[in-house]
């Protein structure tokens, strides 16, 4: 299992401009994302070598320049 701990997740919080209020929630943000992790660590390498992402959102610049064509 990947050992996240609270002082981590703190760390990436305030790298990624996010404040958490207290070490509660930093330690139940750890648990869940040691459990996300932990299931990852589960697929095969070779299931995954042939998945493609997925484009889950559109960029805003290409919204406008869209919009602007119309």
């Amino acid at each position: 299992m990947p050992n996240i701990t609270s002082t981590e997740i703190q760390a990436l919080a305030q790298i990624a401009g996010i404040e958490i209020l207290d070490d509660g929630r930093a330690e139940t943000i750890a648990a869940r994302l040691g459990s996300v992790l932990d299931a990852l660590d589960e697929l095969p390498a070779d299931a995954l070598a042939a998945a493609e992402p997925a484009i889950t959102f559109v960029p805003y610049a290409a919204e406008a320049s869209e919009a602007d064509d119309e």
